[in-house]
Protein backbone atom coordinates (compact mmCIF):
# COMPACT_ATOMS: atom_id res chain seq x y z
CA UNK A 1 0.00 0.00 0.00
CA UNK A 2 1.40 3.30 -1.05
CA UNK A 3 1.95 6.15 1.74
CA UNK A 4 -1.05 8.15 0.08
CA UNK A 5 -3.25 5.47 -0.29
CA UNK A 6 -3.01 4.84 3.30
CA UNK A 7 -3.47 7.98 4.21
CA UNK A 8 -7.07 7.95 2.87
CA UNK A 9 -7.48 5.56 5.60
CA UNK A 10 -10.59 6.64 8.29
CA UNK A 11 -8.92 6.52 11.49
CA UNK A 12 -10.34 4.18 14.28
CA UNK A 13 -12.28 6.58 16.58
CA UNK A 14 -13.48 8.74 14.03
CA UNK A 15 -14.71 5.81 12.67
CA UNK A 16 -16.04 4.49 16.02
CA UNK A 17 -17.68 7.55 16.40
CA UNK A 18 -19.79 7.79 13.10
CA UNK A 19 -20.44 4.12 13.11
CA UNK A 20 -22.63 5.10 16.58
CA UNK A 21 -24.25 7.64 15.33
CA UNK A 22 -25.19 5.58 12.01
CA UNK A 23 -26.72 2.89 14.29
CA UNK A 24 -28.79 5.70 15.78
CA UNK A 25 -30.47 6.42 13.48
CA UNK A 26 -31.13 2.76 11.72
CA UNK A 27 -34.91 3.66 12.02
CA UNK A 28 -37.43 5.96 10.35
CA UNK A 29 -39.12 7.48 13.98
CA UNK A 30 -35.36 8.61 14.85
CA UNK A 31 -34.37 10.23 11.61
CA UNK A 32 -37.93 11.99 12.43
CA UNK A 33 -37.00 12.59 15.82
CA UNK A 34 -34.11 14.32 14.97
CA UNK A 35 -35.17 16.09 11.76
CA UNK A 36 -38.32 17.65 13.89
CA UNK A 37 -36.29 18.47 17.04
CA UNK A 38 -33.36 20.00 15.49
CA UNK A 39 -36.74 22.55 13.50
CA UNK A 40 -37.67 23.46 17.28
CA UNK A 41 -36.30 26.64 18.65
CA UNK A 42 -36.55 25.39 22.63
CA UNK A 43 -36.54 21.93 24.12
CA UNK A 44 -39.61 20.02 23.91
CA UNK A 45 -41.22 17.32 25.82
CA UNK A 46 -42.14 13.93 25.29
CA UNK A 47 -45.75 14.89 25.00
CA UNK A 48 -45.05 17.46 22.67
CA UNK A 49 -43.26 14.61 20.24
CA UNK A 50 -45.94 11.95 20.74
CA UNK A 51 -48.59 14.63 19.02
CA UNK A 52 -46.76 15.15 16.12
CA UNK A 53 -45.69 11.33 15.52
CA UNK A 54 -47.84 8.52 14.57
CA UNK A 55 -46.43 6.31 17.46
CA UNK A 56 -47.07 6.09 21.13
CA UNK A 57 -45.53 8.13 24.01
CA UNK A 58 -43.34 4.27 24.96
CA UNK A 59 -42.13 4.39 21.77
CA UNK A 60 -41.11 7.77 21.65
CA UNK A 61 -39.31 7.74 24.58
CA UNK A 62 -37.62 4.79 24.05
CA UNK A 63 -36.25 5.80 20.56
CA UNK A 64 -35.14 9.34 22.36
CA UNK A 65 -33.33 7.45 24.97
CA UNK A 66 -31.52 5.66 22.59
CA UNK A 67 -30.57 8.77 20.47
CA UNK A 68 -29.57 10.83 23.64
CA UNK A 69 -27.44 7.76 24.85
CA UNK A 70 -24.60 8.69 21.85
CA UNK A 71 -25.17 12.23 22.67
CA UNK A 72 -27.39 12.91 19.16
CA UNK A 73 -30.45 14.12 21.69
CA UNK A 74 -29.42 15.95 25.13
CA UNK A 75 -31.98 15.57 28.11
CA UNK A 76 -32.71 17.86 31.30
CA UNK A 77 -34.91 17.48 33.86
CA UNK A 78 -37.18 20.86 34.22
CA UNK A 79 -39.65 19.84 37.20
CA UNK A 80 -41.03 16.43 36.20
CA UNK A 81 -40.77 16.59 33.13
CA UNK A 82 -38.13 15.96 30.57
CA UNK A 83 -37.41 17.96 27.69
CA UNK A 84 -35.14 17.28 24.62
CA UNK A 85 -33.05 19.00 22.16
CA UNK A 86 -30.90 17.77 19.25
CA UNK A 87 -27.09 18.25 20.21
CA UNK A 88 -26.14 21.55 18.28
CA UNK A 89 -22.67 20.19 17.73
CA UNK A 90 -24.06 17.13 15.95
CA UNK A 91 -25.74 19.64 13.75
CA UNK A 92 -22.22 20.91 12.76
CA UNK A 93 -20.64 17.39 13.38
CA UNK A 94 -22.97 14.74 11.03
CA UNK A 95 -23.16 16.57 7.58
CA UNK A 96 -19.30 16.30 7.45
CA UNK A 97 -19.16 12.46 8.67
CA UNK A 98 -22.20 11.82 6.21
CA UNK A 99 -19.42 13.83 3.41
CA UNK A 100 -16.77 11.56 4.66
CA UNK A 101 -18.06 8.74 4.25
CA UNK A 102 -19.27 9.23 0.75
CA UNK A 103 -15.78 10.34 -0.54
CA UNK A 104 -17.32 14.17 -0.68
CA UNK A 105 -14.12 15.19 1.45
CA UNK A 106 -10.63 13.82 2.77
CA UNK A 107 -10.91 11.56 6.11
CA UNK A 108 -9.38 11.72 8.72
CA UNK A 109 -9.75 13.38 11.63
CA UNK A 110 -11.07 16.54 10.92
CA UNK A 111 -11.84 18.93 13.29
CA UNK A 112 -15.69 19.49 12.16
CA UNK A 113 -16.54 16.15 13.71
CA UNK A 114 -15.22 16.33 16.44
CA UNK A 115 -17.70 16.40 19.51
CA UNK A 116 -18.40 19.95 21.12
CA UNK A 117 -16.98 17.98 24.66
CA UNK A 118 -13.85 17.11 23.46
CA UNK A 119 -12.70 20.40 21.43
CA UNK A 120 -10.80 22.08 24.48
CA UNK A 121 -8.54 18.80 24.49
CA UNK A 122 -8.09 17.98 20.75
CA UNK A 123 -6.50 14.55 20.03
CA UNK A 124 -8.61 12.52 22.38
CA UNK A 125 -9.88 9.52 21.80
CA UNK A 126 -12.92 8.41 21.85
CA UNK A 127 -11.81 6.82 25.30
CA UNK A 128 -10.33 10.21 26.53
CA UNK A 129 -12.07 10.99 30.09
CA UNK A 130 -14.11 13.75 28.50
CA UNK A 131 -16.08 12.01 25.91
CA UNK A 132 -16.07 8.92 28.69
CA UNK A 133 -18.04 11.27 31.04
CA UNK A 134 -20.57 12.52 28.56
CA UNK A 135 -21.10 9.25 26.95
CA UNK A 136 -22.09 7.87 30.91
CA UNK A 137 -23.93 10.91 31.54
CA UNK A 138 -25.99 10.74 28.17
CA UNK A 139 -26.82 7.40 28.84
CA UNK A 140 -27.75 7.13 32.32
CA UNK A 141 -29.41 11.20 32.03
CA UNK A 142 -31.60 9.36 29.65
CA UNK A 143 -32.76 6.11 31.42
CA UNK A 144 -33.25 8.14 34.88
CA UNK A 145 -35.46 10.00 32.69
CA UNK A 146 -37.54 6.95 31.09
CA UNK A 147 -37.91 6.29 34.97
CA UNK A 148 -39.09 9.34 36.22
CA UNK A 149 -41.96 8.79 34.04
CA UNK A 150 -42.58 5.27 35.17
CA UNK A 151 -41.29 3.65 32.25
CA UNK A 152 -38.82 1.41 34.25
CA UNK A 153 -38.76 -1.16 31.53
CA UNK A 154 -37.52 1.43 28.88
CA UNK A 155 -35.36 2.54 31.39
CA UNK A 156 -33.73 -0.96 32.20
CA UNK A 157 -33.39 -1.76 28.80
CA UNK A 158 -31.94 1.26 27.53
CA UNK A 159 -29.59 0.61 30.37
CA UNK A 160 -28.96 -2.96 29.34
CA UNK A 161 -28.36 -2.55 25.75
CA UNK A 162 -24.64 -3.06 26.66
CA UNK A 163 -25.10 -6.38 27.74
CA UNK A 164 -28.01 -7.91 25.53
CA UNK A 165 -29.15 -10.73 25.33
CA UNK A 166 -26.96 -13.54 22.90
CA UNK A 167 -26.97 -12.67 19.54
CA UNK A 168 -24.59 -13.90 16.72
CA UNK A 169 -22.72 -10.66 17.01
CA UNK A 170 -22.84 -9.94 21.07
CA UNK A 171 -20.82 -11.84 23.65
CA UNK A 172 -22.78 -14.21 26.31
CA UNK A 173 -24.64 -12.73 29.28
CA UNK A 174 -26.11 -14.83 31.74
CA UNK A 175 -29.28 -14.49 33.22
CA UNK A 176 -29.35 -12.27 36.46
CA UNK A 177 -25.73 -10.84 35.51
CA UNK A 178 -27.04 -7.47 36.03
CA UNK A 179 -29.90 -6.05 37.98
CA UNK A 180 -32.66 -6.26 40.79
CA UNK A 181 -32.39 -9.90 40.48
CA UNK A 182 -29.55 -10.39 42.14
CA UNK A 183 -31.07 -9.00 45.63
CA UNK A 184 -32.11 -10.99 48.38
CA UNK A 185 -35.87 -10.22 49.21
CA UNK A 186 -35.26 -9.56 52.79
CA UNK A 187 -32.22 -8.05 51.93
CA UNK A 188 -34.38 -5.41 49.57
CA UNK A 189 -37.28 -5.26 51.72
CA UNK A 190 -38.66 -1.40 52.05
CA UNK A 191 -36.89 -0.85 48.88
CA UNK A 192 -39.47 1.14 46.87
CA UNK A 193 -39.88 -0.98 43.66
CA UNK A 194 -39.26 1.53 41.35
CA UNK A 195 -35.67 1.72 42.86
CA UNK A 196 -35.30 -2.07 42.41
CA UNK A 197 -36.75 -2.00 38.79
CA UNK A 198 -33.77 1.06 37.80
CA UNK A 199 -31.20 -1.14 39.21
CA UNK A 200 -28.56 -2.52 36.79
CA UNK A 201 -26.00 -3.23 39.27
CA UNK A 202 -23.23 -6.30 38.70
CA UNK A 203 -23.50 -7.08 42.79
CA UNK A 204 -24.96 -6.35 46.04
CA UNK A 205 -22.04 -4.74 47.86
CA UNK A 206 -23.83 -4.36 51.07
CA UNK A 207 -23.95 -8.04 51.54
CA UNK A 208 -20.28 -7.97 51.96
CA UNK A 209 -19.88 -4.50 53.66
CA UNK A 210 -20.52 -5.48 57.17
CA UNK A 211 -22.19 -2.12 57.91
CA UNK A 212 -23.04 -1.21 61.51
CA UNK A 213 -25.75 1.40 63.66
CA UNK A 214 -24.57 4.80 63.69
CA UNK A 215 -21.80 4.15 60.47
CA UNK A 216 -20.90 6.81 57.54
CA UNK A 217 -21.89 5.63 54.56
CA UNK A 218 -20.97 6.89 51.22
CA UNK A 219 -22.38 4.85 48.11
CA UNK A 220 -20.43 5.78 44.77
CA UNK A 221 -22.54 6.49 41.72
CA UNK A 222 -25.56 6.19 43.56
CA UNK A 223 -28.08 5.70 41.13
CA UNK A 224 -32.04 5.32 41.89
CA UNK A 225 -30.56 4.66 45.40
CA UNK A 226 -31.27 0.85 46.30
CA UNK A 227 -27.99 0.00 47.68
CA UNK A 228 -28.37 3.42 49.59
CA UNK A 229 -31.54 3.00 51.10
CA UNK A 230 -30.14 -0.81 52.46
CA UNK A 231 -27.56 0.72 53.85
CA UNK A 232 -30.13 3.59 55.66
CA UNK A 233 -31.77 0.42 57.07
CA UNK A 234 -28.96 -1.04 58.58
CA UNK A 235 -27.03 2.13 59.69
CA UNK A 236 -30.34 3.62 61.70
CA UNK A 237 -31.12 6.61 62.69
CA UNK A 238 -28.42 7.32 64.40
CA UNK A 239 -26.28 6.86 61.05
CA UNK A 240 -25.99 8.63 58.02
CA UNK A 241 -25.61 7.66 54.21
CA UNK A 242 -24.51 9.67 51.47
CA UNK A 243 -25.25 9.60 47.83
CA UNK A 244 -23.10 10.41 45.34
CA UNK A 245 -24.24 11.19 41.50
CA UNK A 246 -22.69 13.13 38.54
CA UNK A 247 -26.59 12.64 36.72
CA UNK A 248 -29.47 15.35 38.16
CA UNK A 249 -32.06 13.54 36.33
CA UNK A 250 -30.77 10.32 38.50
CA UNK A 251 -30.46 12.01 41.72
CA UNK A 252 -33.91 13.26 41.28
CA UNK A 253 -35.13 9.38 40.93
CA UNK A 254 -33.20 8.83 43.89
CA UNK A 255 -34.98 11.65 46.01
CA UNK A 256 -38.33 10.30 44.98
CA UNK A 257 -37.55 7.02 45.58
CA UNK A 258 -35.97 8.14 49.07
CA UNK A 259 -39.09 9.30 49.84
CA UNK A 260 -41.59 6.97 49.13
CA UNK A 261 -39.22 4.92 51.19
CA UNK A 262 -39.24 7.47 54.65
CA UNK A 263 -35.46 7.40 54.92
CA UNK A 264 -34.48 10.66 56.72
CA UNK A 265 -30.53 9.44 56.80
CA UNK A 266 -29.84 10.13 53.78
CA UNK A 267 -28.12 12.85 51.54
CA UNK A 268 -27.63 12.72 48.26
CA UNK A 269 -24.85 15.20 46.27
CA UNK A 270 -23.67 15.82 43.18
CA UNK A 271 -20.05 15.28 41.85
CA UNK A 272 -17.78 13.04 40.21
CA UNK A 273 -15.93 9.59 41.67
CA UNK A 274 -12.36 11.64 40.84
CA UNK A 275 -13.52 14.76 42.86
CA UNK A 276 -15.45 13.86 45.48
CA UNK A 277 -17.26 16.49 47.59
CA UNK A 278 -16.09 15.89 50.93
CA UNK A 279 -13.67 16.32 53.21
CA UNK A 280 -10.98 14.04 54.32
CA UNK A 281 -11.58 11.14 56.51
CA UNK A 282 -15.42 11.43 56.80
CA UNK A 283 -17.02 8.18 56.00
CA UNK A 284 -16.62 4.89 57.74
CA UNK A 285 -17.68 2.85 54.27
CA UNK A 286 -17.49 3.17 51.26
CA UNK A 287 -19.63 0.97 48.58
CA UNK A 288 -20.30 1.05 45.31
CA UNK A 289 -22.12 -1.06 42.42
CA UNK A 290 -20.87 -1.77 39.15
CA UNK A 291 -19.63 2.06 39.00
CA UNK A 292 -15.81 2.33 39.46
CA UNK A 293 -15.47 0.51 35.60
CA UNK A 294 -17.21 3.65 34.37
CA UNK A 295 -14.85 6.53 36.31
CA UNK A 296 -12.69 7.97 33.16
CA UNK A 297 -10.11 7.88 35.99
CA UNK A 298 -10.38 5.02 37.71
CA UNK A 299 -6.90 5.26 40.02
CA UNK A 300 -8.31 8.86 40.88
CA UNK A 301 -11.87 7.51 41.89
CA UNK A 302 -10.21 4.92 43.84
CA UNK A 303 -7.68 7.41 45.72
CA UNK A 304 -10.47 9.97 46.62
CA UNK A 305 -12.54 6.73 47.74
CA UNK A 306 -9.61 6.37 50.34
CA UNK A 307 -9.02 10.18 51.06
CA UNK A 308 -12.63 10.44 52.71
CA UNK A 309 -12.71 7.00 54.39
CA UNK A 310 -11.59 7.47 57.99
CA UNK A 311 -8.63 5.43 59.82
CA UNK A 312 -9.91 1.78 59.81
CA UNK A 313 -12.67 2.49 57.46
CA UNK A 314 -13.80 -0.24 54.66
CA UNK A 315 -14.29 -0.02 51.31
CA UNK A 316 -16.61 -2.65 49.95
CA UNK A 317 -17.81 -2.51 46.33
CA UNK A 318 -19.05 -4.88 43.57
CA UNK A 319 -17.29 -4.19 39.91
CA UNK A 320 -16.61 -5.92 36.53
CA UNK A 321 -13.19 -7.67 36.50
CA UNK A 322 -11.65 -7.47 33.01
CA UNK A 323 -9.72 -10.66 31.88
CA UNK A 324 -6.22 -9.96 31.32
CA UNK A 325 -7.25 -10.73 27.52
CA UNK A 326 -9.59 -8.58 26.67
CA UNK A 327 -9.50 -7.77 23.09
CA UNK A 328 -8.17 -4.30 21.91
CA UNK A 329 -11.82 -3.59 19.99
CA UNK A 330 -13.81 -4.40 22.84
CA UNK A 331 -11.65 -1.88 24.55
CA UNK A 332 -12.67 0.90 22.59
CA UNK A 333 -16.05 -0.35 22.25
CA UNK A 334 -17.69 3.46 23.94
CA UNK A 335 -21.09 1.49 24.02
CA UNK A 336 -19.47 -1.57 25.89
CA UNK A 337 -17.43 1.16 28.21
CA UNK A 338 -20.52 2.63 28.83
CA UNK A 339 -22.06 -0.56 30.08
CA UNK A 340 -19.57 -1.34 32.27
CA UNK A 341 -17.53 -3.77 30.49
CA UNK A 342 -14.68 -1.91 27.89
CA UNK A 343 -13.33 -0.13 31.27
CA UNK A 344 -12.94 -2.69 33.94
CA UNK A 345 -9.77 -3.09 35.27
CA UNK A 346 -7.61 -6.25 35.31
CA UNK A 347 -7.17 -8.21 39.09
CA UNK A 348 -3.97 -6.91 38.93
CA UNK A 349 -4.81 -3.46 37.89
CA UNK A 350 -7.38 -3.21 40.01
CA UNK A 351 -5.11 -4.21 43.28
CA UNK A 352 -2.35 -1.97 41.88
CA UNK A 353 -4.49 1.07 41.81
CA UNK A 354 -6.15 0.09 45.66
CA UNK A 355 -2.35 -0.34 47.04
CA UNK A 356 -1.31 3.00 45.43
CA UNK A 357 -4.56 4.55 46.96
CA UNK A 358 -3.10 3.66 50.21
CA UNK A 359 -5.89 0.69 51.31
CA UNK A 360 -4.31 -2.64 52.19
CA UNK A 361 -5.78 -6.11 53.21
CA UNK A 362 -7.38 -6.12 49.19
CA UNK A 363 -9.81 -9.43 48.84
CA UNK A 364 -11.16 -9.46 45.39
CA UNK A 365 -13.68 -12.26 44.84
CA UNK A 366 -15.22 -13.39 41.59
CA UNK A 367 -18.79 -14.06 41.87
CA UNK A 368 -20.31 -14.68 38.21
CA UNK A 369 -19.59 -13.90 34.58
CA UNK A 370 -21.23 -10.66 33.06
CA UNK A 371 -19.45 -10.99 29.31
CA UNK A 372 -17.40 -13.17 27.20
CA UNK A 373 -14.50 -11.26 28.19
CA UNK A 374 -15.50 -9.90 31.90
CA UNK A 375 -16.76 -11.44 35.31
CA UNK A 376 -18.51 -9.53 38.71
CA UNK A 377 -16.57 -9.47 41.54
CA UNK A 378 -16.48 -8.10 45.36
CA UNK A 379 -13.91 -5.93 46.07
CA UNK A 380 -12.91 -5.40 49.45
CA UNK A 381 -10.08 -3.33 51.47
CA UNK A 382 -9.29 -1.17 54.72
CA UNK A 383 -7.68 1.64 55.17
CA UNK A 384 -4.80 1.12 58.10
CA UNK A 385 -4.96 3.24 60.96
CA UNK A 386 -2.34 5.49 61.73
CA UNK A 387 1.21 3.61 62.78
CA UNK A 388 -0.24 0.19 61.68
Amino acid sequence: MTNSAAGRLLVRETAQQYAEWFRALADPTRVQLVAWLAAQPEAVSVGELTAVLPVGQSTVSHHLAALASVGFVTVRQQGTSSLYAVNQSCLECFPSAADVVMGRRPPGHPVACEPAHDRENRGTTMTGPSAIREAVRNRYAAAAALALQGQSAEARELEGQCCPAPTARSPLVPDLAFGSGLYDVDAAAGVPQGALAASLGCGVPTAVAELHTGETVLDLGSGAGTDMLISARRVGPAGRVIGLDMTTEMLELARRNCAEAGATNVELLQGYLEDIPLPDASVDVVISNCVVNLAADKAAALAEAARVLRPGGRLAISDVLADPDMDEATREDMAAWTGCIAGALTREQFVRALSEAGLSDVEIRETHRVHTHASAAIVRARKPEPGA
